[in-house]
């Protein structure tokens, strides 16, 4: 009996030990991830797919500053668009929350709330998919790809 309870106990302590670290492991990359956030993103690549088939595709030199997310530490973003250096087509103000390593909330206080799927964030590219939109106009589905590269 004393050799099962043993063997209990030391099953239980690696157990437990394994439980910890895997815990420790996806907090560290959740931390990995919103740090590679931080910072001034700028639209390079877009795609647009409606629910009928139409599809637009769309690339951007990054000196274009097309579509800009700027994310900092504090949870605060701004979104905007410049024509040239003192015009803005949109320039808008908001919140965003790493919700777990694979999805982003942003909070557009003119836009409205978004969560959107990262599919790949490295320390240069930050690309997210944004399913199941509804066209405001129209009222019909649309599918959206975005990919930013980080300039700063």
């Amino acid at each position: 009996m004393k050799k099962h309870v043993f063997t209990f106990m030391t099953f239980f302590v690696v157990c437990m030990t394994l439980m910890m670290v895997s815990c420790s492991d996806d907090d560290k990359n959740k931390d990995d991830k919103k740090s590679f956030l931080i910072g001034k993103w700028v639209l390079v690549y877009s795609y647009y797919e409606t629910e009928y088939g139409s599809i637009f595709e769309d690339e951007s030199l990054v000196s274009e500053e097309e579509d800009v997310i700027v994310f900092k530490e504090d949870g605060v973003c701004r979104n905007y668009f410049k024509i040239d250096d003192t015009v803005y087509d949109w320039d808008d103000y908001g919140e965003w929350e790493l919700v777990d390593d694979s999805y982003l909330k942003l909070l557009f206080y003119g836009e409205g709330q978004q969560i959107v799927t990262i599919s790949e964030l490295t320390q240069t590219y930050l690309t997210f998919e944004y399913n199941d939109g509804i066209d405001e106009y129209n009222g019909t589905k649309y599918k959206m790809i975005m990919r930013y590269q980080k300039v700063d």
